[in-house]
């Protein structure tokens, strides 16, 4: 069975992408927003649970339907998840690895540059706080995907269950959220990928949900409810960041249940923030060489006289040209190496 395309919630992984992006790349210009703009942009870590949240959305929509059918394959479901991640995840590791000791001055045959290489590429370095910020800082995150990935077989059986115990779960998983506080991103927690566990269970169920075709009639409404909330708190800022993020995942899976229903003629599903979706993995996962890269080469033209001693890299210039260069390199991953590599592992797996 052929399932309909949910265009919106393509559009919203690049917002996601993009807001983790605006908030690594203005750190040090952040200050000088207005303090609207500033509280925003300096909440932009929270586009990382609504990434777990999506994921889970996205693989149970896609696979609980064979699930019930029996034709669930787990060999299937791991080689495509590989398939999908892993050439652009390795060529972030070795991109950013490079950089981290070129800017460094660390040997890659050092003991801790080694170590630390091992670990981001066996996608396990989340559970290992003390490196987790290792060769690419933003990888830690797919060390959690990895694990949710590994789980998911054990919880396809959700797909079984009826709409009112799937309601009830997704309940169950928002108090977690709110009471054990998943996404605190600023303590030691943010090392341990089990903790993010409910979000990506609450992504699951709400596509439970999304199967009960009542719950569609109200998509467009709930979505535009729970946006411009997450979006008020957020720029506000009047609670604690672990407090703040937690109540925005929550309302972040209302966000994505609205937009799967009644989102496909929103501004989200246009087509350029299509394909800027579809590579929004790239655009994440290789933010952190993009940028490591851009600076350097960005100082050296300022220390040969080639750019104004002005636009140095704390500036809202340099700001605009590390994002282009981001999404640009994003675009030419997706269509150069992830979609090629992508086809090519698949052939081979299923072969």
């Amino acid at each position: 069975m052929r399932l309909a395309p949910l265009p919106a919630l393509t559009g919203l992984r690049f917002l996601a992408a993009f807001a983790v992006l605006v908030f690594h790349y203005s750190a040090p210009m952040r200050d000088r927003f207005p303090a609207p703009l500033r509280m925003l942009v300096g909440h932009g870590a929270v586009g990382v649970p609504l990434f777990f949240v999506l994921s889970g959305f996205v693989l149970a929509y896609n696979y609980f339907p064979r699930a019930r059918a029996g034709r669930f394959a787990r060999r299937a479901f791991w080689g495509a998840r590989f398939a999908r991640i892993y050439p652009v995840y390795l060529a972030a590791l070795l991109l950013g690895g490079a950089g981290v000791m070129l800017r460094d001055h660390i040997s890659p045959l050092s003991h801790i540059s080694l170590a630390t290489g091992v670990l981001d590429a066996a996608m396990v370095q989340g559970f290992f706080p003390v490196r987790f910020n290792g060769w690419n800082a933003a990888a830690w995150t797919l060390s959690v995907e990895a694990l949710f990935y590994l789980l998911f077989p054990l919880l396809a059986g959700l797909g079984r269950l009826r709409w009112r115990d799937a309601a009830a779960g997704c309940g169950l998983a928002a108090v977690c959220i709110l009471l054990f506080n998943p996404p605190q991103m600023l303590s030691g927690a943010w090392y341990d990928p089990f903790r993010y566990l409910p979000l990506f269970l609450l992504g699951m169920l709400l596509a439970r949900l999304y199967e009960w075709r009542p719950a569609l009639r109200y998509g467009r409404m709930l979505a535009a409810a729970s946006g411009l909330a997450a979006l008020g708190l957020l720029c506000g800022g009047a609670w604690p960041t672990e407090r703040l993020y937690s109540v925005c995942s929550v309302l972040f899976g209302a966000l994505v249940l609205g937009l799967a229903a009644g989102g496909g003629r929103t501004w989200l599903a246009r087509r350029p923030l299509l394909v800027l979706g579809e590579a929004s993995y790239g655009l994440y996962i290789l933010q952190m060489p993009a940028w490591l890269y851009t600076g350097h080469f960005w100082t050296e033209a300022i220390r040969r006289g080639w750019l104004p001693a002005a636009w140095n890299t704390g500036t809202v210039v340099f700001l605009a040209v590390n994002l282009a260069c981001a999404i640009a390199l994003s675009l030419l991953s997706y269509y150069c190496l992830e979609r090629p590599a992508r086809a090519y592992l698949r052939r081979k797996l299923a072969a």
